[in-house]
């Protein structure tokens, strides 16, 4: 998620989630082991039959429920393309790259390490139906992306917004204003 104020404020006061140990949930490393002893996936149904988190819906049910549980690995295994030169590194340091949102290069031109997305794409067996969707992205298409995101910042705003005087998803949890299930 990107952390701009709004979606920073979003975080911080509808979640109850402090940046920035908020995670992106593109790229998961997760101990199954652990997940499965503690009925992870039954807790993860319970909360999503109990509360609506409609921004970044599995990245904001994962933070809620893994809060205080996480650990970080170096940016370099999930580095999303951003183009300000302050979150870009070295390509030689790049371990994974994570397109998301707006930074794909088989929708968008001037995407940040698209070289080395076109490389492996080229060496895939999808190649030609990943360049032709490419061939086919329209300016009615970018529009509506454009459109769509421009309708998630207003959607976290207000949620920010209507949250700062109100407790967080997770403080509701935690004084049992939501209830869950015990597993």
């Amino acid at each position: 998620m990107d952390t701009t104020p709004v979606f920073r404020g979003y975080a911080e006061s509808y979640l109850g989630k402090k940046l920035p140990t908020y995670f992106n949930s593109g790229i998961l490393l997760i101990n199954s082991k652990v997940m499965r002893a503690e009925k992870f996936q039954d807790r993860f149904f319970d909360l999503v039959n109990a509360v609506e988190l409609i921004v970044a819906p599995d990245q904001d049910y994962y933070n809620v429920m893994c809060r205080d549980r996480t650990h970080f690995i170096p940016i370099c295994w999930n580095k999303t393309p951003r183009p300000r030169s302050e979150q870009l590194m070295p390509l030689k340091d790049v371990k994974l790259v994570h397109y998301n949102l707006a930074y794909r290069p088989w929708k968008y031109d001037n995407i940040p390490y698209a070289d080395l997305f076109w490389k492996h794409a080229k060496e895939s067996h999808v190649y030609d139906q990943i360049a032709a969707l490419r061939e086919s992205m329209s300016d009615k298409i970018a529009a509506y992306d454009q459109e769509w995101s421009g309708k998630l910042v207003l959607l976290a705003h207000r949620l920010w917004f209507e949250a700062n005087d109100a407790e967080s998803v997770f403080d509701k949890i935690e004084n049992g204003k939501i209830k869950l299930k015990k597993f």
